[in-house]
């Protein structure tokens, strides 16, 4: 809740707004963290969770409705937005043993005539079963420059971190080693002299 102080509010506050930012972003992640995938769903989880929720917020004007979420969530900076998110989840994550798995995937149905599909990299949480990051692979780069990217949000002390053949590269195995982690890289024929 603290962190979610250090977020702009987007909302024109001369329009009257009747809920609390943080309250609205507060159910909007857990709801979200709750497999919630709409802002109906997330008005509802809100609904449900009222009397738990009260335990914590005010909510002086009762649960926002889903119209009030796509609202926010259409106004709502999306990089302060990632940075905050990344920062919170990297807090987490440092507290997490097990795998972490890296891998990047291709969007279906992303591209579009001119344009080229979209490609990301996630972080996986075996364990918990859970994506804890995404980082865009930026036009005509790849995966090799977005991990260390994806990387540099989280404390990695207690992780083993899985990657493939793309990410069998020194300067990641050593970013993951001065985070505090261990790896392990699929070998494959892109790099010919470590089976040796």
């Amino acid at each position: 809740m603290e962190q979610l102080g250090e977020l702009d509010d987007p909302r024109q506050l001369s329009n009257g707004t009747r809920h609390d930012f943080r309250e609205i972003m507060v159910i909007a992640l857990c709801a979200m963290l709750s497999e919630a995938d709409s802002f109906e769903d997330i008005a509802l989880w809100g609904r449900c969770k009222a009397n738990w929720l009260r335990r914590f917020l005010v909510f002086k004007n009762g649960i926002p409705s889903q119209d009030m979420f796509l609202r926010v969530f259409r106004v709502l900076d999306p990089k302060q937005f990632e940075a905050l998110f990344r920062r919170w989840v990297g807090g987490i994550v440092g507290a997490l043993e097990g795998t972490m798995a890296v891998d990047g995937k291709t969007l279906r149905r992303s591209a579009d005539g001119q344009r080229p599909p979209v490609h990301r990299v996630s972080a996986f949480s075996t364990g918990l079963g859970r994506v804890f990051g995404q980082e865009k692979v930026v036009g005509k780069s790849n995966e090799i420059t977005a991990i260390p990217e994806l990387l540099e949000a989280w404390c990695l002390k207690g992780l083993l971190v899985s990657l493939d053949a793309m990410g069998c590269q020194r300067e990641i195995a050593a970013k993951i080693v001065e985070k505090g982690g261990d790896y392990l890289l699929a070998l494959k024929g892109n790099q010919p002299t470590l089976p040796q």
